[in-house]
């Protein structure tokens, strides 16, 4: 096997491996069992609801305290994008499945290994489900891929707090619930005792999540410092800087989720802009912007040259996304190339010594109401040009589901 065999069968066994913990992790919790699951819904058995909270709180400690120590680099860690009213409107019809089947996709896998013939039964209605929703889907998909979307929105981010103070809220409201559930099963039985265990654990995770506050997660300026060498490594082999006859390939690509970001001034974009390209601000890339692109989207950032737009690939690398690349010669150098062929052609004024100063005038703020904005093979005269593909739209890999499925 070669490198590329090795690392794809190495994939195949760690999640292999990782999926088989996990279901031996389900039966011992009694996840197979159709009335434990049911019974979460009716209050008589809340062992799903202990179970999922504790998993909750030791991965977002663990996750959290990992990357706090830099073993980990959270922006890496892939995350589902948020869509409130369809997620809410999912969430829903998958309870309601719960509590008429007594099991979830994955335990009723857990079950069916058990040969368990309910479980059976619901794994052909799983089968069944994702037929219709995939015969159905055309009717509903704006719905689908639009409603309530709100990219990648975690919980600090809605609650408007730093992730150790929410780490603290999250700790607090499973230490809450696990003191609700033991109330009501005392109630239930007289000589119920909580294990000294138990507290002992709730104790553990109060300090661990009081701890993240005093060692917080790394900031932006720490991620780029970390990553410089690996970044200006990159930059120097022009391993990032995409040709724009690239990019003009890329503009007519349908198959590819093309992000223009235009990091110049405001003037200098109005005068001229590739097309579907959007103004902003490195303190826009600095703050919560990113987190609306999609990961697997084609990112070019551009400037008059290339200095401002070489300051927003850090940031956006630095936050995780690897499908970034800076244009080449930036704007400047897309006119020197396209602007023979315009309409109007651009004016170009003399040559200055200041970095990333736009070399070009128009008689108007033609923005991208020009062929240069967005030029055609097909019905332009553009120069040939060569150039090495740079550009690679990313697909992450990940776990389908959520919870216990």
């Amino acid at each position: 096997m070669g490198p590329f065999e090795w690392s794809g069968f190495a994939f195949f066994l760690v999640n292999l491996l990782l999926g088989v913990g996990f279901g031996i992790a389900l039966q011992r919790s009694g996840f197979g069992d159709s009335r434990r699951i049911a019974g979460q819904f009716y209050l008589t058995d809340l062992t799903v609801l202990k179970v999922m909270f504790t998993a909750i709180v030791v991965a977002m400690l663990l996750l959290l305290w990992s990357s706090a120590l830099g073993f980990l680099d959270m922006d890496k860690v892939f995350i589902d994008q948020t869509y409130f009213s369809s997620g809410i409107l999912g969430g829903f019809l998958l309870g309601a499945g719960m509590i008429v089947g007594g099991y979830c996709p994955g335990t009723s896998l857990v079950a069916s290994s058990n040969f368990k013939i309910d479980g059976m039964f619901f794994i052909g209605g799983l089968f069944l489900g994702i037929f219709a929703f995939g015969e159905t889907v055309p009717e509903f998909w704006d719905y689908f891929q639009q409603s309530g979307y709100r990219g990648t929105y975690t919980l600090d981010q809605w609650l408007g707090t730093s992730k150790g103070m929410t780490a603290i809220l999250v700790t607090l409201l499973a230490l809450s619930a696990f003191w609700g559930v033991s109330k009501l099963e005392a109630s239930r039985d007289p000589d119920y005792v909580p294990s000294k265990a138990a507290r002992v654990a709730a104790l553990f995770a109060i300090l661990l999540s009081v701890g993240l506050l005093l060692v917080p997660q790394p900031g932006l300026d720490t991620k780029i410092k970390r990553l410089d060498p690996q970044l200006e490594t990159l930059l120097t082999h022009r391993d990032v800087q995409i040709d724009p006859a690239e990019l003009v390939d890329l503009m007519h690509n349908n198959q590819v989720k093309l992000v223009l970001l235009d990091l110049r001034p405001e003037r200098d974009f109005n005068l001229f802009h590739l097309l579907d390209a959007k103004n902003v601000r490195i303190e826009d890339l600095r703050g919560t912007f990113p987190s609306t692109i999609d990961p697997i989207s084609i990112v070019i950032l551009m400037s008059n040259d290339e200095a401002m737009a070489t300051k927003g690939w850090k940031i956006l690398r630095a936050k995780g996304l690897l499908g970034s690349y800076i244009l080449d010669g930036g704007i400047n150098k897309w006119l020197d190339i396209y602007g023979s062929v315009a309409d109007k052609k651009p004016i170009p004024l003399p040559e200055v010594l200041q970095e990333d100063v736009f070399r070009y005038t128009f008689s108007a703020a033609f923005g991208d109401r020009v062929n240069i904005a967005w030029p055609d093979h097909h019905h332009m005269h553009l120069p040939e040009r060569e150039y090495k593909k740079k550009a690679k739209s990313l697909k992450p890999v990940t776990l389908s589901g959520g919870g216990c499925g």
